[in-house]
């Protein structure tokens, strides 16, 4: 895991500075389907350098893709719906680690072979190639991802005004006041209703 980590500790920070979104998808989506088809000629006899290449290439996968699946969000939601988005993004990402856990422990339920990681390898060559396709064919992704605009209010949204609580009361005691107020439309802010109304 530590190659893994490693590699997409190196490749995040370059690829999101440069707000790209496609490219690395791409190119993520064809690392995992080139490591996918490495992983199906592996086996117990595979030396350990072998090994750490083939960890160091899914990490470049997992940092290209988390980068790329991040500027599509931002670039493709509607600035009210990215919270929405990003859950989803996020509850997605869960859902892949629990059916790659169930994988794994199907794969291996007579113990660690050769043949469980072929049916692992297997599988990830399917999936890989569907994403290589999604991918590369999607042209709704973008090339790249708007920058952030820090300080600017999204047009159409407008600043809300809040006034200090110290100098408006409102008794939780006496709700009528509140309801025959706001209901007769002489009062159209709630926190203007004092406990003498």
């Amino acid at each position: 895991m530590l190659p893994m980590t490693g590699m997409s500790a190196l490749v995040t920070v370059p690829v999101a500075r440069r707000n790209v979104v496609r490219v690395p998808l791409i190119i993520g989506a064809l690392v995992a389907l080139a490591v996918s088809m490495t992983l199906r000629l592996l086996g117990v006899g595979t030396s350990l350098p072998i090994i750490v290449v083939v960890m160091v290439a899914f990490g470049l996968t997992v940092s290209l893709c988390s980068v790329g699946h991040q500027g599509a969000l931002y670039a493709q939601s509607p600035v009210h719906d990215v919270g929405t988005a990003a859950g989803l993004l996020r509850t997605f990402s869960y859902l892949g680690a629990i059916l790659s856990s169930s994988l794994i422990s199907l794969s291996y339920a007579d113990g660690v072979t050769d043949a469980g990681l072929h049916v692992i390898a297997d599988v990830l060559i399917a999936g890989s190639a569907v994403l290589v396709l999604v991918t590369v064919l999607d042209r709704s992704l973008p090339t790249h991802r708007p920058p952030v605009t820090v300080g600017r209010r999204p047009s159409g949204v407008q600043p809300t005004v809040s006034r200090p609580l110290s100098s408006q009361t409102l008794d939780i005691a006496a709700p009528d006041a509140l309801t025959a107020a706001t209901a007769s439309g002489s009062v159209s802010d709630p926190f203007a209703v004092t406990a003498a109304t």
